[in-house]
């Protein structure tokens, strides 16, 4: 996307400049029917296009650069444990400590199954089964071995 903002803004600028410059060397030489403010009108316009075409490098420069700074806190973000229960997350033995998105398994798994998403709610009862959860659903505590 860049790259095509980019290439509008240089072909926006350059056109700005010829037509600028068209209209400023029809100012050296006027037509004898008096069309100086024209051409003079035609050499504003192509400034003013100009300009334009800079700006529009200039924004699309700098929203390339607020995206991959955006994409880089958003990659640089990793959480060492649960934001609801603080469980340490990606235990290697542990399988509700699984990360989604800052919160353990154990907790998000629950809430979907209280919520009847169907699949939480079977993957839960299997845990359950697994004795990796309480009857209630809860998630049981890290394993110590």
């Amino acid at each position: 996307m860049t790259k095509i903002g980019k290439a509008i803004g240089w072909v926006v600028f350059g056109f700005g400049i010829l037509l600028g410059l068209w209209g400023w060397f029809g100012t050296l030489n006027p037509p004898a029917n008096g069309g100086y403010e024209v051409t003079r009108a035609i050499a504003g316009g192509g400034a003013v296009i100009a300009l334009i075409g800079l700006g529009i490098i200039v924004m699309v420069r700098q929203m390339s650069f607020a995206w991959r700074r955006i994409e880089s806190r958003i990659a640089e973000q990793t959480f060492a444990e649960c934001t609801l229960c603080a469980r340490a997350l990606n235990v290697e033995n542990d399988p509700m400590s699984r990360d989604c998105g800052g919160d353990c398994w154990g907790c998000i798994g629950k809430i979907e199954a209280d919520e009847a998403w169907q699949p939480s709610v079977d993957y839960v009862q299997l845990e359950i089964g697994e004795g990796w959860r309480f009857p209630d659903g809860t998630a049981k505590p890290t394993p110590t071995n």
